[in-house]
């Protein structure tokens, strides 16, 4: 199967948000960044697509790691892939999974060093596709995270991973000094987390209503996991902070206000759920207005 243009309308249907930092992104390391996004996207796909057969979503991550590590697109796999999206709702994410096996094959035009980071990115988030759907697995129950260790690695194997991915990447292509690698490791995996708790805390009633809560609480009445979100808001600030850091450090004005983006919009987003009132954000997760998200983009561009 031939491969896929990795940072054109592939990207730009799944996630309008991180196409705006695709196209900021320097040439040579665009297209890395744009397939490791699109993998980590149709794992997520695979995993959080409810009226599919929950045995048949953990056979297909399986099938889905092994085929990015043979970098073959598994029969098997393109056969659940067809039975188990093809009425997919998203139709960005439909697109995806009828293309995976071009962004499967897409990974033979990589280097050795850039195979290696996307290989360990894929094999990291998957696992964590895996423990949701083990963890949340009881349909028609409640069933929340127990503990905030246990949010913490969620976090980190579904986002903090990819902050160390990027980092890697940047470093691999000489946008990080030598001297700055290891603080950086640790600000960027920070970073990832950060963004993840915000969606977390944004997605709150969604998640709810499916029977997920992330955040740990007292109780699983939603106005005491709201209550108790307020925490996580402000962690997650804190780990934003650290992307702003980390952003600061690229060698490359065009890449630092690519990498810093995620972080403004997050910061307005955790801004907004702290302004809107508690019984507003059981009902309803907060959205940035297009107009705040074209403005931060434009300070982005200045940011140094």
């Amino acid at each position: 199967m031939q491969d896929v243009k990795l940072d054109g309308d592939l990207v730009k249907d799944v996630s309008r948000s991180f196409y705006l930092t695709l196209r900021l992104l320097p040439s040579d390391i665009r297209e890395v960044i744009s397939l490791g996004y699109l993998i980590a996207r149709a794992s997520d796909t695979i995993a959080d697509t409810a009226g599919a057969d929950l045995g048949a979503r953990q056979k297909a991550l399986n099938l889905y790691e092994q085929s990015i590590l043979d970098r073959r697109y598994d029969p098997e796999l393109e056969v659940l892939v067809g039975a188990l999206f093809s009425e997919q709702k998203h139709e960005g994410e439909r697109v995806l999974m009828a293309q995976l096996g071009g962004v499967i094959a897409s990974l033979e035009r990589f280097t050795t060093a850039e195979l290696a980071l996307l290989e360990k990115v894929s094999v990291t988030i998957i696992k964590g596709q895996r423990w949701d759907l083990d963890y949340f697995q009881a349909k028609g129950q409640l069933i929340q995270v127990a503990e905030a260790s246990e949010l913490e690695e969620y976090t980190y194997l579904v986002a903090g991973c990819v902050g160390e991915f990027w980092t890697e990447v940047l470093a691999l292509h000489g946008y990080i000094r030598a001297e700055d690698h290891e603080q950086m490791l640790d600000w960027g995996i920070h970073y990832g987390k950060g963004l993840q708790l915000t969606n977390i805390v944004r997605d709150i009633p969604e998640d709810y209503e499916n029977g997920r809560i992330y955040i740990p609480s007292d109780t699983n009445d939603l106005p005491a996991v709201i209550a108790a979100s307020d925490e996580w808001v402000e962690r997650a600030k804190s780990y934003l902070e650290e992307g702003r850091l980390y952003a600061k450090k690229i060698q490359s004005r065009r890449l630092r206000g690519a990498t810093v983006l995620p972080a403004r919009l997050g910061v307005k987003t955790l801004d907004l759920i702290q302004q809107t009132d508690q019984q507003v954000r059981a009902q309803q997760k907060v959205k940035v207005e297009r107009a705040v998200v074209l403005r931060e983009m434009m300070k982005s561009l200045l940011f140094s």
